[in-house]
C-alpha cells in the first residue's frame, strides 16, 4: 500500500469466476476471494483470522528474508541494507502496538541471501503465485511449508512468514491464507517491492500493513465494495489504522481495534464493528 493514497496493495489473485481456472494448476492464495453469487472481491472475509503459517500475532514470530534477483533486477549491499532498516522499523512499530493492547511480539529475524529466479519476476499481483513457491524451493528447501515448520520448530516461534523483496518499483502484496485456498500456501508470504510504481521508496509503513495481513488484518478501505459506506465509515471510526492508509512517518499510524481482534490481540470484537467483515 503506497502513502496518502488508496490503492490495492493486496494480492489480487483469486480468479475473478471458477471458469477462469484452468483445473491443472493449483488455486491461487491471496488476500481476496470472488463471491461466486456476486463476482465481488472480498478483502475481510473471517476466515482469514487465525489461519495459516501466520496466524496470531503473539508470542515469538520468525520473518524470513529472500532476496529474490532476475535478469532485469538485483541487490547491492547498500539496498539491502536501506530495505532492512525499513523492514526493522516497521517490526519495531507492531511491538509497540502490541504492547499498547496489552499483548508481547517478539521477532526473530532469518534471510536466506540473494536468489536468483530463473523466469522474470512479475510485478503485476494477479501472477499465478507458483513462482513464489519455486523461488524458496531455489534455496534448497523442499518447500515453503516444511521451511517455515523448520523455522518455528528452530526458534520456538508460535508463527512464521516469509518476505520475498524484489528490487522493482510496483505495488507490495501478501499472499495469506484462508479456507478454501490450496494447502500449498499455508506458508504465509509477503512480496515487497522496493519501490512504489512511480519510484519513490516503499515506506515502513507498508511493511508494517502487509505483514498484518498475513496475520488476517483486512482493508479498511474496501477496494473492491460496490459502495463507499464502509470505507467512509471505516474513514470516521479508523482514520490513522495502519490497514485504513499508511504515511512515511509511521509515529502518525496505528493499529485500531477491528485490525486488533484480526489479528489476534484481542478475541473480542464489538458487534457494531462486525459490518466491516465480510
Amino acid at each position: 500500500m503506497k502513502p496518502t493514497r488508496v490503492c490495492a496493495g493486496l494480492a489480487l489473485l483469486a480468479l475473478l469466476a471458477a471458469g477462469c481456472q484452468r483445473p491443472s494448476t493449483p488455486a491461487p492464495a491471496a488476500t481476496a476471494v470472488a463471491a461466486q453469487e456476486t463476482g465481488v472481491l472480498l478483502s475481510n472475509h473471517a476466515s482469514r483470522r487465525g489461519s495459516g503459517s501466520a496466524a496470531i500475532l503473539t508470542g515469538r514470530v520468525v520473518v524470513w528474508h529472500l532476496w529474490a534477483e532476475d535478469a532485469t533486477s538485483s541487490w547491492t549491499d547498500a539496498e539491502q541494507a536501506d530495505i532492512g532498516g525499513r523492514v526493522r522499523e516497521a517490526l519495531g512499530f507492531l511491538v509497540r502496538e502490541a504492547h499498547a493492547h496489552g499483548v508481547d511480539v517478539a521477532f526473530v529475524e532469518e534471510t536466506a541471501g540473494r536468489v536468483r529466479s530463473p523466469a522474470e519476476i512479475p510485478t503485476d499481483m494477479f501472477a499465478h503465485p507458483i513462482w513464489t513457491e519455486r523461488l524458496v524451493q531455489a534455496t534448497g528447501a523442499a518447500s515453503a511449508n516444511r521451511l517455515v515448520a523448520d523455522l518455528r520448530r528452530r526458534h520456538g516461534a508460535g508463527a512464521a512468514l516469509i518476505a520475498l523483496h524484489v528490487n522493482k518499483a510496483a505495488l507490495s502484496y501478501n499472499l495469506t491464507f484462508y479456507a478454501g485456498v490450496d494447502p500449498l500456501y499455508a506458508a504465509e508470504r509477503i512480496v515487497c517491492f522496493a519501490r512504489y510504481p512511480d519510484g519513490t521508496p516503499t515506506c515502513a509503513a507498508s511493511y508494517a500493513h502487509e505483514i498484518l495481513h498475513n496475520f488476517g488484518a483486512g482493508e479498511l478501505y474496501f477496494p473492491f465494495d460496490r459502495t463507499d459506506t464502509r470505507a467512509k465509515r471505516a474513514r470516521q471510526l479508523f482514520p490513522n489504522d495502519v490497514m485504513s492508509r499508511v504515511d512515511r512517518d509511521i509515529a502518525k499510524v496505528h493499529v485500531g481495534p477491528f485490525t486488533a481482534y484480526r489479528v489476534g490481540w484481542t478475541d473480542r470484537l464489538d458487534p457494531d464493528l462486525r459490518g466491516f467483515e465480510d
